[in-house]
C-alpha cells in the first residue's frame, strides 16, 4: 500500500543517516531465519557502528545479542552481554530475565535468583510468568546442591526442611506428592540418630484394592446382591501409587525358601498376597500424627541419602496456610487424597439398567477412565458406550471430583450403547439415582432413530412405527418435517429428507394429482434376474428385511464411518455401491427394481463373483457382511494381540479374552449386529487330548438330520458310590451313519433321570469278563455291530489329561474279578498201578506240578474306579469294597472283621487280560500279580500303580460273599431311547443338535495331536457361545458324494421352523444371554 511504502522509504533514510540500524534489521531478519550464528556476528557489528547512539539502544542490542548466545549455549557470554545491558539501563526487562537464564545454565544459582526476583518485584508483566517458573527450579535446584553436599545429620535435616517449605509454596491441586511416616521423620528431622531407611509399613495394610468398595457399601460381600463387583479405574494406578514394604518382600521369601509345610505353599504370616498390584493404606490415617506430605524431588534426596521402600504417591487435595501467612508466606499445610473413593456405574441395555459394578477411582480420575474400566466389566469397548451422569452427557476429559457422586450402592453413572446403526439414542429421561436430564436442556438426542430395534435385557425387540418416508419414525405429537414442493413427503429429520431428495424430486413435480400414499416408497420390491444372478436377489432381499442395516444406509450415517486405510476393505466403494443400490431398492415406486450397477460393483470389487454364473448365496452373505465390516471398522490402525496360554483356565475367562481381543481390532454396525461367537473343541481318539478354539462367526450353518442307520446297545453303570443303591440300565440309543462315541455320550447325558455330565463317561467294550479297549470320543459308531454292547461308566473325570489336572491327580483303575483256584498234583496211590517204568518218573512229575502256577477264572463284570493318588492301600480296599457293594452285601452290611486288613480279597497288579503280572520290573516266574499292601503308613497309592492301572480283585473262596445273580447282571431296567418317527419333519432345533453333536474329521481334514506327535481323525464339537442381535442361519443341503468324485448329494429333507420363540438356550453356553426371537 501507500503508506508500507512511506514507511519503507523513511526507514531507508533513517539507514543511511545511521549504518548500525542497517545492521541491526539484518540481524534481525537473520535471527527470524533461525541462522544464529549469522545474527550475533550482525549484532556485535552493529554495537561497533554505535558511535551516537544513546545508552538504552545500546542496552537494546546487548541484550538481542545475549538471546542469540543463549540459543547458541554460549551462556558466559550471554551473562556479560546481560549485564552490560542492566549497566546501560537498569530498566531493561529482557535484560534481567535472559541474564538469569544464563546464570541458571551457568549454575549460579544465587546470582540467578536474584535476577529472577528483581523482575518478579518490579512486576514486568511480559517475563513475569516465567521468571516465577525458573525462580523456583532455581530454588530447588540450590536445594539440592546443598542436599548433595550436606554430610551431617543436622545438614541434611535443615536442607530436607527447606526444601519442604518451598515446595508447600509452589505445589497445585492434582500435583502428586509423598507420604512418609511420621514416626521416621521427627526421628530424621531431630539429626540426633540414623532414622534409618524409608520404612511404608506403617502405612501399607497389604490388602485386596476391593476392600475399599467393601467397606463404603452398606452390607452384603463381594459379588453378592448386596455389593456390585468391582474394577479398578485405569488410572487409579497411576494417582495412587502403593508398592509392597521391602520387609514384607524379605519374610515373604524367606518363608519360601524355608518351605516346611507338606504341600509347599505357604504364605507370608500377616498379610495375605492379592491378585492384583494395588495395595490398600491402614485405614484412618490422618496427616501430621500418622504421616507427613512431602515433595517428590524431596523424596528421591532421602532415598540417596537412606534408600528404602518405593514411595508412596497420592493426589494434592488442598493447600491451606498455617499460622500467619502474612508473616510468613513459607508456613503452608498440604493434604492429599489418602484413600481411593467408590463411583457405581450401570449400562443401560434397551433403556434398562443391568447390574451395577463399582469402581475403585480417585478424585481426579477422568471420566474417561471410569468409562473404560465399565466397558472392560461389561465387555465393551468405549467407542460402543458414551457416560450419562446426574445432569446429563458427561466430558471424557472431566474429572470425578467436578461431578456430583451419589454414595454407592446408588448408581452416579450410566453407559448408554451405541445402536447398531452408528447412531446415538436418545438420552433417557430419568438415570437411575439420578434427577431427569432436563435440568441440561443442552444436551439432545441428536442423531437417534425411534425406528431402530433394539435389544431390551428380556429380548424383547422393540415394535416398527410408521411415519417417515425414510426410516419410518412416527411422531406422537404430528410435527414430521414435510417436503416444501409437494407437501405430502414427510421426514422425521432432515437427514431423511435430504437422502431421499434424489429419489423424490422426479416424482415430487408430477405429485399435483397424486395421493401421498402413492409417494411413498413400496415395502414389497421384487429384484429383477439379470442371468443367474438369483442367489444375489436373496441375499439382497434379505438383508434389506434387516431394517438396522437398511437405515444405517438409508440415512447416510454410513458414511462418516467409512474407513479409506484399511487394507482389508476395498477403500468405502463396497458401502457406497451398497448403499446406493439399497436406496434405489428401498426408495422405488415400482414393483420390481433391477440391481445392474451393483452387480457390476460385486464383479469389480470381489472377482471371486464372476457375473451371470451361479455361485453360492450363503458365501455371498458372508463376504458382503465381511467387507462391509472392513469398509466400516472404526479401528482405524488395529493393534497386534498376542495371544495368551489358555492351559488350566475356565472357558469363561479365555472365551472373553478372545472376544476383547477380536474388538481390539474389529468395531461398528456391522461387528454389532451379526457377529457372535463359538466354541470349538477337538478331542484325540487315542490319548483324549482335547483342544478348544473361540472363534467369531457371521453366520451359523446348521447341517440336515440324517434319518436313524441302526440301533446301539448301551449298558449305563451308575457312579461306584451309588452302587448298592442303583443298578444298570440298558438302552438301546439310536445312531445315524456318521455317529460317533463323543456323540453317543451326549445323547445318553440328556436323558431325563441319567443327570451326569458327558465329561464324566467312559465307554468300554468287553471281551468275555475283561476289559477289550476304552473307546475314545472320535471313535467311529460304523465298527460296532448290532450285538455289540457298549460299556459305559461313570467316574469323576474321564479325560486323562483333566485328571493330571486334579491336585492331588486322579488315577483311573480298571478292576477284573478273578478266582483263584489251588490244585494239588494227583496222588500216585490212587489210580492203578503203573508200570515200573512210569514210577520212577513219578518224584519228577510231582515236582513239574508244584511249579505250575494255580488257575484263576474271571468273572463277574469289570468296572472302573477313580481314586487319588496320595491315598493309601488301606484306603484304596475300603473304596474297593464300597464299591461292589451291589455285589458283595456283606460288606456293607458289617461282614468284614474290624481289624486292619480282613478284606476278604486281595488287589493285585496285572495285565489287562488279568492272567499275568502287569508290572514290567517283576521277575518272578508265573507271578499272577504283585500284591498290594493291605496296611501301608508311609506310602501312597501312587507308588505302587499308575493312571489306567489293571487291577485284579482276587478271591479264593468268592461263594461266600459274592452274590451270583447280581455279579451276572440279570436284574437289568432296559429302557429304549425315543426317537423321531420317519414321517415327521425336521425341525430347527434337531438342526441344532446335529451341529452341537460330536463328529469325526475326515482323512484330509485329519489334526495334528500336540501330544500324540501324529496327524488323527479328531472328533470336532462346536456350541453357540455368545449370540448376536441378527443370527443368520444357512442349512447345509450339499454334501460330496462318495460314489462320484466331484459331485454333490442335495439333502431333500423339509425343515420347519417357527417364526417366533425360538429357545436356543440348550445350545449356547451363556443361557442368560440368549435371547427369544
Amino acid at each position: 500500500t501507500r503508506q508500507q511504502k512511506e514507511s519503507e522509504r523513511e526507514r531507508m533514510a533513517e539507514a543511511k543517516k545511521s549504518p548500525w540500524l542497517e545492521k541491526k534489521q539484518q540481524a534481525n531478519s537473520a535471527f527470524r531465519a533461525r541462522k544464529f550464528d549469522e545474527a550475533r556476528d550482525l549484532y556485535s557489528q552493529a554495537l561497533v557502528l554505535m558511535d551516537g547512539a544513546t545508552a538504552k539502544e545500546r542496552a537494546v542490542l546487548h541484550a538481542n545479542r545475549a538471546q542469540a548466545l543463549l540459543i547458541l549455549k554460549e551462556f558466559a557470554l550471554a551473562a556479560k552481554d546481560c549485564d552490560k545491558c542492566i549497566e546501560l539501563d537498569a530498566d531493561n526487562e529482557k535484560g534481567w530475565y535472559r541474564g538469569g537464564v544464563a546464570l541458571e545454565n551457568l549454575k549460579q544459582y544465587d546470582a540467578a535468583e536474584k535476577k529472577f526476583q528483581h523482575v518478579l518485584d518490579k512486576g514486568y508483566t511480559k517475563s513475569k510468568d516465567k521468571a516465577a517458573l525458573h525462580l523456583r527450579q532455581v530454588r530447588e535446584r540450590a536445594t539440592q546442591e546443598k542436599a548433595r553436599s550436606a554430610t551431617t545429620l543436622k545438614e541434611k535435616a535443615a536442607v530436607a526442611e527447606k526444601m519442604k517449605s518451598m515446595w508447600s509454596v509452589v505445589v497445585k491441586e492434582g500435583d502428586l506428592a509423598c507420604l512418609l511416616p511420621t514416626k521416621w521423620w521427627k526421628k530424621f528431622a531431630e539429626g540426633k540418630k540414623n532414622p534409618g531407611p524409608l520404612d511404608n509399613e506403617p502405612l501399607v495394610e497389604m490388602k485386596e484394592i476391593s476392600v475399599v468398595s467393601e467397606r463404603l457399601s452398606s452390607k452384603g460381600s463381594p459379588g453378592s446382591n448386596g455389593v456390585p463387583p468391582s474394577v479398578v479405574s485405569a488410572d487409579l494406578q497411576r494417582l495412587h501409587v502403593t508398592e509392597r514394604p521391602m520387609k514384607r518382600i524379605l519374610l515373604a521369601s524367606l518363608d519360601a525358601k524355608k518351605g516346611d509345610t507338606p504341600d509347599k505353599k505357604r504364605s507370608t504370616k500377616g498379610f495375605d498376597t492379592p491378585k492384583s498390584s494395588m495395595w490398600t493404606l491402614i485405614p484412618g490415617l490422618e496427616i501430621g500424627r500418622d504421616y507427613v506430605v512431602v515433595g517428590n524431588a524431596l523424596w528421591k534426596v532421602l532415598h540417596g541419602w537412606f534408600g528404602g521402600d518405593v514411595a508412596i504417591k497420592r493426589p494434592v487435595s488442598a493447600q491451606k496456610c498455617a499460622g500467619d501467612a502474612k508473616k510468613d508466606s513459607n508456613l503452608r499445610v498440604v493434604s492429599v487424597e489418602t484413600y481411593p473413593r467408590v463411583v457405581t456405574g450401570v449400562l443401560l441395555d434397551g433403556g434398562k439398567p443391568t447390574r451395577a459394578h463399582n469402581v475403585i477411582c480417585s478424585s481426579y480420575s477422568s471420566v474417561h477412565a471410569l468409562q473404560t474400566a465399565l466397558c472392560q466389566s461389561y465387555v465393551l469397548t468405549t467407542s460402543q458406550t458414551r457416560v450419562i451422569g446426574r445432569a446429563g452427557l458427561l466430558d471424557p476429559k472431566a474429572s470425578v471430583k467436578n461431578i456430583t457422586i451419589l454414595p454407592p450402592p446408588t448408581p452416579t453413572l450410566s453407559l448408554q450403547l451405541r445402536l447398531p446403526s452408528g447412531a446415538w439414542p436418545e438420552i433417557p429421561t430419568s438415570i437411575p439415582g439420578g434427577s431427569p436430564t432436563k435440568e441440561n436442556p443442552g444436551i439432545t438426542g441428536a442423531g437417534t432413530n425411534p425406528r431402530e430395534r433394539r435389544r431390551s435385557s428380556l429380548g424383547v425387540i422393540l415394535p416398527v412405527v410408521t411415519g417417515c418416508f425414510v426410516c419410518g419414525q412416527e411422531s406422537e405429537n404430528g410435527d414430521l418435517m414435510r417436503c416444501s414442493a409437494c407437501k405430502k413427503a414427510v421426514y422425521c429429520t432432515p437427514t431423511c429428507q435430504k437422502a431421499h431428495w434424489p429419489y423424490h424430486k422426479s416424482s415430487c413435480k408430477n405429485a399435483a394429482g397424486m395421493m401421498a400414499s402413492q409417494l411413498r416408497p413400496r415395502t414389497l420390491v421384487g429384484l429383477r434376474n439379470l442371468g443367474n444372478t438369483c442367489y444375489m436377489n436373496t441375499a439382497l432381499q434379505c438383508l434389506r428385511r434387516v431394517e438396522e442395516l437398511t437405515n444405517l444406509f438409508l440415512t447416510n450415517r454410513y458414511k462418516g464411518q467409512i474407513n479409506t486405510d484399511n487394507p482389508l476393505g476395498k477403500g468405502g466403494k463396497l458401502a457406497l455401491a451398497y448403499g446406493t443400490m439399497c436406496k434405489g431398492f428401498s426408495f422405488s415406486l415400482h414393483k420390481c427394481f433391477s440391481p445392474r450397477s451393483f452387480l457390476m460393483n460385486v464383479a469389480t470389487l470381489l472377482p471371486q463373483f464372476t457375473p451371470f454364473q451361479q455361485h453360492d448365496s450363503h458365501e455371498l452373505v458372508n463376504v458382503l457382511l465381511d467387507t462391509l465390516h472392513e469398509d466400516l471398522n472404526l479401528i482405524r490402525k488395529k493393534p497386534y494381540v498376542q495371544l495368551k496360554d489358555d492351559k488350566g483356565r475356565s472357558d469363561e475367562d479365555v472365551a472373553m479374552e478372545h472376544w476383547q481381543n477380536h474388538l481390539a481390532r474389529n468395531q461398528g454396525a456391522i461387528v454389532d449386529l451379526f457377529q457372535g461367537q463359538y466354541k470349538s473343541t477337538l478331542a484325540c481318539p487315542d490319548c483324549d487330548h482335547h483342544a478348544r478354539k473361540f472363534e467369531p462367526f457371521w453366520s451359523v450353518t446348521l447341517p440336515i438330520p440324517e434319518r436313524v442307520v441302526k440301533e446301539v446297545n448301551v449298558t449305563l453303570y451308575p457312579p461306584p458310590h451309588l452302587a448298592s443303591k442303583q443298578r444298570p440300565v440298558r438302552l438301546s440309543v439310536p445312531v445315524t451313519r456318521r455317529a460317533t462315541i463323543g456323540g453317543l455320550k451326549d445323547m445318553v447325558s440328556r436323558i431325563e433321570d441319567v443327570n451326569t455330565d458327558p465329561s464324566q463317561l467312559v465307554a468300554t467294550l468287553h471281551r468275555g469278563k475283561r476289559f477289550s479297549k476304552v473307546a475314545g470320543d472320535g471313535r467311529s459308531l460304523t465298527t460296532i455291530g448290532t450285538k455289540d454292547v457298549i460299556h459305559m461308566y461313570t467316574t469323576i473325570e474321564a479325560s486323562t489329561e483333566n485328571r493330571k489336572q486334579y491336585n492331588p491327580r486322579l488315577f483311573q483303575l480298571r478292576l477284573l474279578m478273578r478266582k483263584i483256584r489251588k490244585e494239588s498234583p494227583k496222588d500216585p496211590g490212587s489210580e492203578k498201578e503203573p508200570s515200573p517204568e512210569k514210577n520212577e518218573k513219578e518224584p519228577s512229575a510231582i515236582k513239574k506240578a508244584k511249579k505250575e502256577p494255580p488257575r484263576t477264572e474271571l468273572f463277574a463284570v469289570p468296572f472302573l474306579l477313580d481314586v487319588p493318588s496320595d491315598d493309601s492301600p488301606e484306603t484304596v480296599y475300603s473304596h474297593v469294597a464300597r464299591s461292589m457293594g451291589r455285589y458283595c452285601p456283606k460288606l456293607t452290611a458289617g461282614g468284614v472283621p474290624e481289624e486292619k486288613g480282613g478284606y476278604p480279597f486281595t488287589l493285585r497288579i496285572t495285565n489287562p487280560g488279568g492272567v499275568r503280572c502287569g508290572r514290567k520290573e517283576c521277575k518272578i516266574e508265573c507271578c499272577l500279580g504283585c500284591e498290594i499292601p493291605k496296611i501301608s503308613a508311609t506310602k501312597p497309592i501312587s507308588e505302587y500303580i499308575r493312571d489306567r492301572q489293571t487291577i485284579s480283585i482276587d478271591w479264593e473262596q468268592p461263594e461266600e460273599w459274592i452274590n451270583e445273580r447280581e455279579s451276572l447282571m440279570y436284574n437289568i431296567r432296559h429302557r429304549a431311547v425315543k426317537t423321531k418317527e420317519t414321517s415327521q419333519c425336521f425341525d430347527l432345533n434337531d438342526c441344532f443338535k446335529s451341529f452341537c453333536t460330536s463328529e469325526t474329521l475326515g482323512e484330509a481334514d485329519s489334526w495334528y495331536c500336540p501330544v500324540c506327535k501324529k496327524h488323527v481323525k479328531a472328533s470336532k464339537k462346536m456350541l453357540l457361545w455368545r449370540l448376536p442381535p441378527i443370527l443368520v442361519l444357512h442349512l447345509n443341503r450339499f454334501k460330496a458324494s462318495s460314489l462320484l468324485p466331484g459331485t454333490h448329494r442335495k439333502n431333500a429333507e423339509r425343515i420347519n421352523f417357527p417364526l417366533t420363540s425360538l429357545d436356543l438356550s440348550p445350545f449356547t453356553h451363556h443361557t442368560s444371554e440368549v435371547k427369544s426371537g
